[in-house]
């Protein structure tokens, strides 16, 4: 009787540990994957957000450089002693000498001495090209071949009053343009008078790298 006892004991137990690890092998092949791999998944996505965010942050970065960089362009009359006197419209930052070529350049009596051709042209701007024998009146009102245009805009330091300066006054300045200084207009009107120089950068269009180009051509005084 002990015998037989012993043995369906033994055959129960060999039978329960078998059942026990058959259990445990289908519980790591089929329920652990797959708690694994919702674990992956979790983790994939909560990775995904910053990764997200950087990627917006360098995408919006990337605009704003292209916005700062975007080409501007100024439109000029030419006029004078020249092939072909009319309005030409070039890339912002061309230079006098650009504009003579595009008129087809200076007839034979025109004294180019009077002009400074290396001078960087604005938007709206006459250029008038005189003859020899021509004087050009260079009075701080009338003199529209200077260069920089800075004589009858720029502060009694030098410096451009961006609370005050007109559009054109303000495309004086390095990188900036029309779109630019009527930008500047439209926030000083919305918000009041810049309280600082720096508050600028608020400007749409006005990144760190413009700011650098202008920062020491500007005054809020």
């Amino acid at each position: 009787m002990n015998k037989k006892f012993i043995l369906y004991a033994s055959i129960i137990i060999v039978f329960t540990i078998c059942g026990t690890l058959y259990i445990d092998k289908k519980f790591e092949e089929e329920i652990l994957p797959d708690e694994v791999q919702m674990l992956e998944s979790n983790i994939e996505l909560e990775e995904e957000h910053p990764i997200q965010a950087m990627s917006e942050t360098i995408e919006l970065q990337e605009t704003e450089e292209e916005e700062e960089t975007k080409p501007l362009f100024c439109t000029v009359y030419i006029c004078g002693a020249v092939n072909n006197p009319n309005v030409y419209t070039l890339d912002e930052g061309s230079r006098i000498i650009d504009v003579l070529n595009m008129a087809g350049g200076a007839l034979e009596d025109a004294d180019l001495n009077q002009l400074n051709l290396a001078e960087k042209i604005y938007d709206s701007q006459k250029i008038y090209v005189p003859k020899k024998g021509e004087e050009i009146d260079k009075s701080p009102l009338k003199v529209e071949n200077r260069e920089g245009k800075a004589s009858t805009v720029e502060s009694s330091n030098g410096l451009i009053n961006i609370n005050t300066a007109s559009a054109e006054q303000l495309q004086t300045l390095p990188g900036i343009g029309t779109v630019i200084a009527q930008n500047i207009i439209e926030y000083r009107e919305s918000h009041g008078s810049f309280s600082s120089i720096e508050e600028i950068q608020n400007v749409s269009r006005i990144g760190q790298k413009t700011f650098q180009k202008i920062k020491d051509k500007i005054t809020v005084r």
